[in-house]
């Protein structure tokens, strides 16, 4: 085996070399490309935290909008038979009852409606949970809410509650959710299965835990590598390496390839 051809984007010595590709080639062996049905669910969440706030996109299927009912724009809240109460009274008691964050010392985040509208549903990859760049033209309409929820302090730990069944803590909606913090994911897509925790590590997000064993990242090591078939006949490989940005902060990115004989 040798390399044909290297392209490092920082100097590293030969000995961390050496180990990021036996760490590799072990790795290639074992790793597999992981569906998950959570993407497909009626209702989809999407949880982005950086240092000032929470934001929550939400895709609610129509077979989910009693659950979601007081996100509902008042139009459609009337014409569905629910009442007269508007919108901003609604979203006092969602925000109470419905989704609610909790930072460490159990306080609940205040929290507000962005938008709401209905629209269709994004289509995404089965893998990586992507929106796909071209998009059906007969998906269906569902209600999009964008919801905020302000830090006062940077919490170290934050409990997000959905919607629970009524004597059950066990989630009311059919919800596949994905959560990012500074950008980087903290989980797969993955089904809520109720009230989680998630322990945030503000001096290097990639670290941040569900404690839900359910809840982690297929690849959730210091650095993740990725094995592309480019030339079955030559046997011809190509690996790219990403490494912590802030464990390892002198290591970045390299790739090569491998031709095997």
């Amino acid at each position: 085996m040798s390399i044909r051809r290297g392209t490092f984007r920082s100097v590293y010595r030969s000995a961390i070399l050496l180990v990021g590709l036996g760490a590799m080639v072990a790795r290639a062996r074992a790793d597999a490309i992981v569906v998950t049905k959570a993407m497909r669910a009626s209702t989809i969440a999407e949880i982005f935290i950086d240092k000032r706030a929470v934001r929550v996109e939400l895709e609610i299927a129509p077979s989910d909008m009693e659950v979601f009912q007081d996100l509902l724009p008042d139009k459609l809240y009337a014409a569905l038979g629910k009442g007269s109460m508007p919108l901003a009274e609604r979203s006092r008691r969602f925000f109470r009852d419905g989704l609610t964050l909790r930072d460490q010392r159990n306080t609940r985040l205040a929290g507000s409606i962005e938008q709401t509208q209905i629209r269709p549903r994004i289509a995404r990859d089965e893998v990586t949970g992507e929106p796909l760049p071209k998009q059906p033209a007969d998906a269906e309409l569902i209600l999009y809410a964008v919801l905020r929820y302000d830090f006062q302090k940077r919490p170290t730990r934050l409990t997000i509650r959905p919607p629970l069944l009524e004597g059950s803590q066990l989630c009311a909606a059919n919800v596949g959710f994905v959560c990012y913090h500074n950008g980087l994911p903290v989980n797969d897509f993955r089904y809520m299965p109720g009230e989680v925790t998630l322990e945030l590590d503000w001096s290097d997000p990639w670290y941040s835990r569900f404690r839900h064993p359910n809840l982690r990242r297929q690849f959730d090591f210091g650095f993740i590598d990725l094995l592309w078939i480019f030339a079955q006949q030559q046997k011809s490989y190509r690996h790219t390496l990403q490494f912590s940005p802030q464990k390892n902060q002198e290591i970045h990115q390299f790739e090569f390839f491998i031709i095997s004989h």
